[in-house]
């Protein structure tokens, strides 16, 4: 093959490479929610066949006073309201929303809340750029006896949301702490914090993307509330815009002729 076949066969990978359209998948389960305190562990999940398909707003789900109970019938804790959208279009955005509100049980409890993880054939470095959200509420209630409340990422110290993209790439992680405390016991304390990153629009990775997955985890003290409202998006590119990027790689071969 002399090197003008060369070139011609090298831009048409690169035009069949950067115009195909990505393939998404969602992992099972598609929400995962546990709880687990003194009493033992409990866990809610829930498929993706559960969901509803909606166009223009992807997967979603919700569900509200659940009684989070050990496989023994034994209380745990409450997942008072839970509301999922997972997006896997692959001609726009891949995403996932989720946003939730929890009662400790009698004991400090953890809670831990997955997605399923979302895939789709690899985003080009140039085109990948995603954004996260995180804001979180707690409240001392007068159930609990006491003056405070606590909720703080589990392992202790780590950030109570996580966002990643290629399997464990960091794209951002939210505070590992949040508290309050009130006077006198019992009267409402209020914690309450949030962020997005960035602030505005999207950040790039600067590597090609095939994977976006998410997590919320934290120690609730007992009998305390907690809401969380977390999101993470990947901004896909339209195909007319890598057809785009793949013409001018093509025209820059033609060039060098």
């Amino acid at each position: 093959m002399d090197s003008r076949a060369m070139r011609a066969t090298a831009a048409l990978g690169v035009l069949l490479l950067l115009t195909t359209v990505a393939i998404a998948n969602i992992d099972e389960p598609a929400i995962q929610v546990v709880a687990a305190n003194g009493t033992g562990t409990a866990t809610f999940t829930r498929p993706l066949s559960a969901f509803i398909y909606t166009a223009g707003l992807g997967y979603t789900f919700s569900a509200y006073w659940v009684d989070l109970k050990t496989t023994g019938n034994q209380h745990v804790a409450w997942l008072t309201a839970l509301q999922v959208q997972l997006w896997d279009d692959p001609a726009s955005y891949a995403g996932m929303s989720v946003g939730f509100s929890v009662t400790a049980g009698n004991t400090d409890t953890t809670f831990t809340v997955t997605p399923g993880v979302i895939s789709f054939d690899p985003i080009p470095a140039p085109f990948a750029e995603a954004t996260m959200s995180w804001g979180f509420t707690c409240v001392d209630t007068a159930a609990s006896g006491d003056s405070h409340v606590l909720m703080q990422g589990v392992p202790t110290g780590e950030a109570i949301y996580k966002a990643w993209y290629n399997g464990t790439a960091p794209f951002g992680y939210s505070v590992n702490a949040l508290q309050a405390s009130s006077v006198p016991p019992g009267s409402g304390a209020v914690g309450n914090l949030g962020n997005t990153v960035p602030p505005d629009g999207y950040t790039s990775l600067g590597v090609p993307v095939g994977e976006i997955s998410t997590q919320t985890a934290f120690m609730l003290t007992h009998l305390d509330t907690a809401d969380v409202n977390t999101s993470m998006w990947l901004n896909l590119p339209e195909p007319g815009a890598l057809g785009l990027a793949a013409l001018g790689v093509v025209t820059l071969l033609r060039r060098r002729r």
